[in-house]
């Protein structure tokens, strides 16, 4: 069995943030935008209440956990086999951190729609498509895991999408399609984290 080298992933995981703080800073020059809009608390900054977006920032640390997970499973695996599976979990990392990229900065909701002026009908077009062919290139693995926790993910994100398309945006509707929203990505870490779980537990058995 090879051993994961931390250094490497340290010096990575450094320079990756050298990269970021040099790209805010290019930024706020190129664009003149004071720097503590890219640093700052959004609250803070806003003087809104501290409690603003409590369920959306709540969705974003499950998204964050989710992908953290399956990256981290896929690098122990990668270490022991390279087979379908590692290619699942690098994959199921990867589709996770483009859910929370979009979520996080609001890519489907403001960026795409009003400043690269992409339907909104066509990203949900789009991830849908995504997220098919994802499903059909891990069928077989799907199916052995409990995959009806993923199923109930995708049809409570359904759900959200839904009231967001077809219900005014206004007070309860907000609630509504909300919860259907957390509850999925709830439903999305808690498939995954016991998928890695499983798969781990498995290779650590020696079956």
């Amino acid at each position: 069995m090879k051993y994961l080298n931390f250094n490497i992933l340290a010096g990575f995981g450094y320079i990756l943030i050298f990269i970021l703080l040099t790209g805010v800073a290019i930024g706020s020059i190129l664009y003149d935008i004071p720097v503590y809009k890219f640093t700052a608390d959004p609250t803070a900054s806003l003087g809104a209440h501290p409690f603003t977006g409590l369920i959306s920032n709540i969705g974003v640390l499950l998204w964050c956990s989710t992908v953290a997970i399956c990256f981290f499973t896929f690098i122990i695996y990668r270490l022991i086999r390279k087979d379908k599976i590692s290619i699942f979990l690098f994959f199921s990392a990867l589709l996770s951190l483009i859910l929370l990229i979009d979520d996080l900065f609001l890519f489907h909701e403001n960026i795409f729609p009003y400043r690269l002026h992409i339907p909104q009908k066509g990203i949900y077009l789009g991830y849908g498509i995504i997220l098919i062919g994802y499903l059909y290139s891990f069928r077989g693995l799907l199916l052995e895991f409990r995959y009806k926790i993923l199923v109930a993910a995708i049809l409570l994100f359904g759900l959200s999408i839904g009231c967001d398309v077809f219900l005014p945006q206004e007070k309860w509707e907000y609630f509504i399609e909300d919860s259907f929203k957390i509850l999925g990505i709830f439903s999305w870490f808690l498939f995954y984290t016991r998928t890695c779980y499983l798969i781990l537990r498995k290779e650590s058995s020696g079956n």
